[in-house]
């Protein structure tokens, strides 16, 4: 009886993964344990709150995804959730490569913490991003609790999101894309503006916006992407369906890994408004009213943060007095 106990207690301190909804596994054991992981996907917690928390193995390798649902979206249409979800990919290092965030900020607090400079090698951050795409496919014939379908839809898009050619490239193809090694290795990065049509109530051609960010590493030989934020500034995200490229710009011979992005979550130093100024994020209140902001502001000061490379700088344009109706422009 007591070898039972014992091994009874043994196996609910290990926490091992029980795979379905409503379950939570207990990670008393830290995440680079591989090994007391199961092969493929695991679901360890599912909850009708928005929150969907899970990992992927292959082997010796694993990673780890997080959704978390916050307000309701702006504007809705057939592929936008009705609110704001925050998703992460992560390694078993706690490293975040890839990132879905729903508004200007991560709804939960903690995931602003641990906001690493990726400190892995080209090679390994290729499998996590091919982890996180089986992980995708895997989680197509999920089934999870009824109130969950929009979180399992911007997992799978974000898992999805990286194609092959993004993960590995010939050197050819980093020249023609602009993206010109030097002798050694360094960082570029890579910002896309995404926009579509939309309602604003009394504003006609009115436009919603958001942003890809991009980090890759390159060197003469290859490039490969370490790291990429999407943002969906209060709408529909940068890689939905019914958003179109409106402009891309490259930035190379960075010197870090972590794309310099304003969402208040992700940007260096905490930047925070302070008199009047809006240090890396839009954080006055989202609307058309006058002191307030709009998705295109977030799109403006998330360019003018990428740009500006980190450095610190005041803007204005997050309380507008006439809200701004279009997306800006790369440059």
């Amino acid at each position: 009886m007591f070898k039972f106990i014992k091994f009874f207690s043994l196996f609910i301190f290990m926490g091992l993964v029980i795979d379905g909804c409503g379950f939570e596994q207990k990670m008393e054991k830290p995440e680079e344990q591989v090994n007391f992981y199961k092969e493929g996907l695991s679901i360890f917690e599912a909850k009708e709150d928005g929150t969907i928390k899970g990992g992927y193995r292959k082997k010796d390798k694993i990673i780890f995804f997080d959704t978390h649902r916050g307000n309701k979206t702006a504007f809705q249409d057939e592929v936008t959730p009705p609110y704001e979800i925050d998703v992460m990919f992560r390694n078993a290092k706690g490293e975040k490569f890839s990132v879905l965030v729903g508004g200007h900020d991560f709804q939960n607090p903690a995931w602003k913490e641990t906001w690493l400079y990726n400190e892995v090698t080209p090679e390994e951050r290729a499998t996590e991003f091919q982890l996180a795409n089986e992980a995708g496919e895997a989680l197509k014939n999920k089934n999870f609790h009824m109130g969950l379908e929009w979180e399992k839809k911007a997992l799978v898009n974000l898992a999805l999101s990286v194609k092959k050619e993004d993960i590995q490239v010939s050197s050819d193809i980093v020249k023609k894309s602009n993206l010109i090694a030097s002798s050694g290795y360094s960082y570029q990065h890579v910002l896309e503006i995404w926009k579509k049509s939309c309602c604003i109530n009394g504003l006609t051609g009115a436009e919603h916006s958001a942003t890809w960010n991009k980090s890759y590493y390159v060197t003469p030989y290859k490039k490969t992407l370490l790291q990429q934020i999407i943002t969906s500034n209060h709408g529909a995200s940068a890689n939905q369906s019914t958003m179109s490229l409106g402009c891309r710009r490259y930035f190379p011979n960075r010197t870090r890994s972590l794309p310099q992005i304003a969402t208040c979550g992700t940007t260096p130093g905490n930047w925070v408004n302070h008199s009047g100024c809006f240090y890396g994020c839009c954080n006055s209140n989202y609307g058309i009213l006058s002191g307030n902001h709009v998705c295109n502001d977030d799109s403006r000061l998330q360019k003018d943060v990428m740009i500006a490379g980190g450095m610190n700088f005041c803007v204005s344009y997050c309380s507008d007095s006439i809200p701004a109706k279009t997306a800006p422009g790369c440059y």
